[in-house]
C-alpha cells in the first residue's frame, strides 16, 4: 500500500507451482501517486486587447484532477493533506467549516508540541486559513510562526479567524506550536487550523479547455465550441468565468490529456490540484532472491508484469513470499503474495525395541530428504550440527545404552524430517525404557544392577554370622531383557573368596548346594521371563566379615 491505496494487484487465487510446470504469475503495478498541486506557466498564444495564455500540463501525470485555477484550498476533509504537512492531527472537535480541522498532538503539562507545513510556491501568491484556540485562557498558547517569525499568538477559547498574508516566490515554513505550562487544562486543550488556500496574484475572465485544437466549455456536460482560429474572440464568446465550476471527475473526459486556455492581462501561472502521479522503480524478489533487478524510473505508467516462478526456486522452503519492492522518493515500499510447492512432506516410521530405535523414511516424490533425530529432546542425528539433504529413501538405526535414556520411565523419540522443498514432517514415538541384557532382581522386580554394570543395591546375606556359620537362603531372580530368548543359562560367584563359600541352588528345599548352576539347552528363557535361584554363603574359620561378591551369568541366544 501506498497512502492507503493498493498500488500492486496480484492475482486474487493462490499461486502454486509444481514440479512440471513453473507457475505463471500475472500481476501489475499501478503508479503509485500522492495528493498534492502543480503548477504550469502560460505560454503566450496571441497579442490583442488582452494576453491569451494557454497552459500546457503534463496532464497524465495526475491520476485524478480535482480542480484548476488560481488559487487552491486544503479544507482537510481528505486524509492526506495537499500540503507538505506533519505533525498536527485531523479532528472533529471543533472546525471552521465542513466535518474536520486540524489541530495540534495531545500534550501534558510543561510540555510542547508543533506541526509544520512548507510551501513552494513559483510565484507570489496569498496565503491564508482560518485558525482558533481551546485551552487554560492566559496560560496555555497556540502559536503560529511563518519563516521563523512569530504572526499569530493566542490563549483561551478563541472563536475562528482568518489569517491572510502576501508572499514572494519561493520556499516558505509555517510553524503551528502548542505550548502549556506546569497545570490545568482548557476546552479542547489545543490550536486548531482549517481551509489552508494558496491564491495567485492573478486574475483571468474566461477559460476554456483546449483538445487536438478543439476547445470545450462545461455547463452540466463538456460541450464543443466554434474554434473561430481568434482564441480572444472565442474566449469572450464562449469561455466560462471560472473554472472550479467542473466537477473533478469531469476531467476524466479528455483521457488525461488537454490544455487550458485563459484571457488575462497578467503574466500567471495555472494551478492544478489532485492526485499526482509519481514516478518510481521497481524490484521483484521471492523471499530474499532477486529475481528482477530495479528498472528504470518510470512514471504515468501501469505496469503489466507476468514472472514464471520453477519448482527449483523453491528449494528449502514449500511456501516463500513473492515480493514487488517499489522505490518512491528513495523510500522503499514492499508488496507481498505467498507462493507455495504442490508437495507432499515425506512419511516417518519409527519403531522401539528394547533400546534399539529403527526409523524409515520415505519421500514418495523421490525429493531429497533431510532430517533430525531426537532422544527426550536431545539431538542424536546428526551429532554434528545441521543436516543435510541425503536421499528420497532413509534409515536410522541406534541402539542406546540405559545411561542415554530414562529407564522405568516414558522417553520420546522425535524425529524431524523436511524435503527439499520445505514440506516439513514432525513424528514422534513414546516408549518405557528397559534395560537389555540378563537382569538380576528381587522377588518384587527391584533390579540389582543395571545392564551396564553400576550397582543399584546389594544382595545382603542375612543374618549376621560369625566365621564357621552360613547365612539364610535368598531367593535371586534372573531374568531376560533381551529382544530374544536364551538357554544354557549359567551362574557363578566372580571370585573365590578366603574361607567363604557362594553356594547356589535351583530349588530352595531341598537346598542343592553348587558352586555353579547350569539350567541346561532345555531351558529357554524367553524375553521379559525369568528363572529363580537361591543363594547361601558358607564361612570357615577365620572368615573376615564384610566380604563382597558378585554372581555372574552367563547365556546362549536362542538360534
Amino acid at each position: 500500500m501506498y497512502n492507503g491505496e493498493k498500488v500492486v494487484e496480484f492475482p486474487t487465487d493462490p499461486i502454486k507451482v509444481s514440479r512440471s510446470t513453473p507457475a505463471r504469475v500475472p500481476f501489475k503495478i499501478n503508479n503509485p501517486s500522492e495528493k498534492g498541486y502543480r503548477w504550469s506557466k502560460g505560454v503566450l498564444r496571441s497579442n490583442q486587447s488582452g494576453f491569451v495564455k494557454e497552459y500546457t500540463f503534463d496532464w497524465k501525470s495526475f491520476r485524478t484532477i480535482a480542480s484548476i485555477g488560481f488559487s487552491i484550498v486544503d479544507d482537510f476533509e481528505e486524509k492526506e493533506s495537499m500540503f507538505n504537512l506533519t505533525g498536527l492531527a485531523r479532528s472533529t472537535q471543533w472546525k471552521s467549516g465542513g466535518m474536520y480541522a486540524m489541530r495540534t498532538n495531545y500534550i501534558g503539562n510543561r510540555q510542547s508540541t508543533q506541526g509544520k507545513l512548507t510551501l513552494r510556491l513559483d510565484e507570489p501568491s496569498t496565503v491564508s486559513f482560518d485558525y482558533a484556540s481551546s485551552s487554560e485562557g492566559s496560560y496555555d498558547w497556540f502559536n503560529v510562526y511563518l519563516n521563523g517569525s512569530r504572526v499569530i499568538r493566542q490563549s483561551g477559547g478563541q472563536p475562528w479567524r482568518t489569517y491572510s498574508v502576501n508572499l514572494p516566490a519561493g520556499n516558505h515554513e509555517f510553524i503551528f506550536q502548542f505550548t502549556k505550562d506546569g497545570s490545568g487544562a482548557g476546552g479542547y486543550d489545543g490550536g486548531f487550523i482549517d481551509n489552508f488556500k494558496v491564491t495567485t496574484n492573478s486574475t483571468a475572465s474566461k477559460f476554456l479547455i483546449k483538445k487536438a485544437n478543439k476547445l470545450y466549455r462545461y455547463t452540466n456536460r463538456w460541450e464543443e465550441v466554434t474554434n473561430s482560429g481568434n482564441l480572444e474572440s472565442d474566449l469572450n464568446l464562449h469561455g466560462m468565468l471560472n473554472l472550479s465550476q467542473v466537477p473533478s471527475d469531469a476531467y476524466a473526459f479528455f483521457g488525461g490529456d488537454f490544455n487550458v486556455v485563459t484571457l488575462t492581462d497578467k503574466d500567471c501561472g495555472l494551478m492544478v490540484q489532485g492526485h499526482i502521479n509519481l514516478p518510481y522503480k521497481y524490484s521483484i524478489q521471492l523471499d530474499d532472491e532477486v529475481v528482477l533487478g530495479w528498472s528504470d524510473e518510470l512514471q504515468n505508467i501501469t505496469t503489466d508484469l507476468l514472472v514464471r516462478i520453477f519448482a527449483a526456486d523453491m528449494e528449502g522452503s514449500a511456501t516463500k513470499e513473492l515480493k514487488v519492492l517499489l522505490n518512491v522518493d528513495s523510500i522503499i515500499y514492499t508488496e507481498k503474495k505467498e507462493v507455495s510447492i504442490d508437495t507432499v512432506p515425506p512419511t516417518v516410521d519409527i519403531q522401539v525395541e528394547g533400546l534399539t530405535v529403527n526409523v524409515d523414511i520415505v519421500e514418495s516424490e523421490g525429493d531429497l530428504v533431510k532430517y533430525k533425530v531426537y532422544m527426550n529432546d536431545v539431538q542424536v542425528y546428526p551429532t554434528d550440527g545441521e543436516p543435510t539433504y541425503e536421499g528420497a529413501f532413509l534409515n536410522y538405526n541406534r541402539t542406546f545404552l540405559s545411561n542415554q535414556v530414562n529407564p522405568g520411565l516414558l522417553n520420546e523419540v522425535r524425529v524431524e524430517a523436511v524435503d527439499y522443498y520445505g514440506a516439513e514432517i514432525i513424528k514422534r514415538h513414546s516408549f518405557v525404557a528397559d534395560y537389555v541384557g540378563l537382569m538380576f532382581t528381587d522377588e518384587l522386580g527391584d533390579y540389582y544392577s543395571t545392564d551396564l554394570g553400576q550397582v543399584l543395591k546389594l544382595l545382603i546375606m542375612k543374618p549376621n554370622i560369625m566365621a564357621g556359620a552360613s547365612t539364610l537362603i535368598s531367593k535371586v531372580r534372573v531374568v531376560n531383557k533381551y529382544p530374544f530368548p536364551v538357554r544354557n543359562v549359567k551362574l557363578y560367584a566372580s571370585d573365590e573368596l578366603d574361607h567363604v563359600k557362594v553356594l547356589f541352588s535351583i530349588t530352595e528345599t531341598p537346598f542343592t548346594a553348587n558352586n555353579i548352576i547350569d539350567f541346561g539347552e532345555n531351558t529357554v528363557l524367553n524375553t521379559d521371563d525369568y528363572l529363580a535361584f537361591y543363594v547361601r554363603v558358607a564361612t570357615e574359620h577365620p572368615a573376615l566379615a564384610g566380604e563382597q561378591f558378585d554372581i555372574i551369568v552367563e547365556a546362549e541366544e536362542v538360534s
